[in-house]
């Protein structure tokens, strides 16, 4: 054997000596981890291992319901967002009415907001809305109610009290309620004395606020001086109280309007603003919580020069400004604007940051009636100024329908009138912000030229002052139709005209005010009351 093969032989027997010895250390291996694993098992001498124990989940809290906004909408209303305030609130909370979800969005542990449909408040009564939060734990939390009133019309009327097509005593006007289609018509105060005005339903549909000279004591007589006050009262016609207690000279109030959520009303009155039972001699704009407490100015004018411009307060959709006219010194001094002019103001629901809108001072350039859209985002109002919305009375002083943006911006007539007496009046917003109602004698092609016997109609005109149509089309002498107010789901317009009881181009008997019912497109015109010797007006529907 060579020498080379030697040493070949000599290698590959180590090589196998290597492997011999790795197998084994690799048996002896494998044998010891078969016997730490066998440590587990089988024998009860040997310990158990204790399985990790699955983690018991935190349950869910109960959520707490503090407010809702709004609180009521009237039967028939548009669709809304619900918007609750409580606390636990969790990312799948779910907003329940009447026991069934609605689509929900947290906003954040203290609040969620609900989508409402039209088919929510098809039908008057009581909803409970409540909010169900997910297992474990969790569960339905308290009921808040939401009211959905039915759409029944409040209406002045000097009609007999028995409801007979006679004159009440003393000619004397009551609030009365009806159905919208005209029926169960009653009288809710029920005087002949002392009259009433300005009938105001609380958004809810469960108190009426109006202003009248009646004792405050309620009964059925004059109060003192004749003095006006702040009265509400029930659905029904019961509890009629007053919300404010004046019997001053001069130191009456007017023209209630409710906050949104019911909570609050502003109103303008003379009283004294120490709250004394005294005269100011001057309009001021004040606000009163439902139950007459907290009567508070939120202007503070004296100079009689302002005289009694400032009023027609009304409130934002937040509740959180009023809207008001008002002639004082633009820089919202204790003085006169210049030439007296009104403009339109808003100020903060504390008193705060009152500002005008319109800075006008020209002669006759008045801005008046403001009142929001029902997104708060418009104010309409009626004003005498330049078309071109300079700081100049328009041609012939004529009114016409004007828009502001809230902050003052924005600002443009949405009809655009000149001709001599054709001015426009009471403008109202639809409930779903397209189209406002206003009444005028304007010429029925709706060109710049007046109606036939100057005869007022309804009209409307969309947002943007579009397509002014009008609903009525009257031009008999002593027909004239006025005080539009819309039904809430914005199909029907109610209104106080003076046309025939058949629909006919003609007056009523002795030109009678009766409350009708038109069609949003100016079909279906229909008179809810049929009187032809004591006249209805001013309706107002939840």
């Amino acid at each position: 054997m060579s020498e080379k093969s030697r040493s070949n032989r000599k290698k590959c027997a180590s090589v196998l000596a290597g492997l011999v010895t790795n197998c084994y250390l690799l048996i002896v291996l494998m044998a010891i981890s078969a016997g730490i694993a066998g440590c587990g098992s089988g024998s009860a001498a040997r310990p158990s291992s204790t399985p990790t124990p699955t983690p018991t989940p935190t349950p869910n809290p109960t959520a707490t319901i503090t407010s809702i906004a709004p609180n009521s909408a009237p039967a028939g209303g548009l669709p809304f967002t619900l918007t609750l305030s409580g606390s636990s609130f969790l990312p799948a909370s779910q907003v329940q009415w009447n026991g069934s979800s609605r689509a929900t969005t947290f906003v954040s542990s203290i609040q969620l907001q609900a989508h409402i449909m039209t088919a929510d408040l098809a039908a008057p009564g009581k909803v409970s809305v409540t909010v169900l939060n997910p297992a474990p734990g969790g569960g339905t939390s308290n009921a808040a109610t939401f009211t959905v009133p039915a759409p029944t019309i409040a209406f002045l009327s000097e009609r007999a009290l028995d409801g007979s097509d006679a004159l009440n005593a003393n000619s004397t006007e009551n609030i009365w309620v009806m159905n919208l289609d005209g029926s169960g018509a009653v009288p809710l105060t029920k005087l002949t004395t002392a009259g009433t005005g300005n009938p105001a339903w609380s958004p809810d549909g469960g108190k009426i606020a109006y202003e009248s000279i009646r004792a405050l004591d309620g009964s059925d007589g004059i109060n003192t001086n004749g003095t006006s006050n702040i009265w509400v009262m029930n659905e029904d016609g019961t509890d009629p109280r007053p919300l404010t207690s004046i019997t001053a000279l001069n130191g009456g109030s007017f023209q209630p309007a409710w906050s949104r959520d019911g909570a609050k009303m502003v109103f303008d009155s003379e009283r004294a603003l120490n709250g004394a039972d005294n005269s100011s001699h001057t309009l001021n704009i004040w606000v009163v919580n439902a139950d007459g407490s907290g009567a508070t100015p939120l202007t503070k004018l004296t100079t009689t020069a302002v005289g009694d411009i400032t009023s027609f307060p009304a409130f934002s959709p937040d509740g959180s400004k009023i809207a008001f006219q008002s002639s004082q010194a633009l820089d919202g001094s204790d003085a006169a604007n210049t030439n007296g002019t009104a403009n339109i103001w808003v100020v903060n629901l504390d008193g705060s940051s009152a500002k005008p809108l319109t800075k006008l001072t020209a002669a006759d350039a008045d801005s008046l009636s403001p009142v929001w859209s029902s997104d708060g985002s418009k104010i309409a109002f009626i004003s005498r100024r330049a078309l071109d919305g300079s700081d100049a009375a328009n041609t012939n002083n004529i009114l016409n329908i004007w828009t502001i943006n809230p902050d003052g911006g924005g600002a443009a007539p949405l009809t655009q009138l000149t001709a001599s007496g054709a001015s426009s009046f009471n403008p109202v917003w639809s409930p779903d912000g397209g189209k406002l109602s206003f009444q005028g004698p304007r010429a029925l092609d709706a060109s710049d030229a007046l109606n036939t016997n100057s005869t007022f109609n309804i009209w409307t005109v969309h947002a943007d002052g579009s397509s002014p149509t009008p609903l009525t089309k009257l031009t008999a002498s002593g027909s004239n139709s006025t005080q539009a107010k819309w039904t809430p789901d914005s199909s029907k317009v109610v209104f106080t005209s003076r046309r025939a009881l058949d629909g006919s181009d003609a007056a009523n008997t002795g030109s009678t005010a009766n409350i009708w019912v038109v069609n949003a497109d100016g079909s279906g015109a229909t008179p809810l009351t049929r009187l032809t010797k004591a006249g209805s007006e001013s309706p107002d529907i939840p």
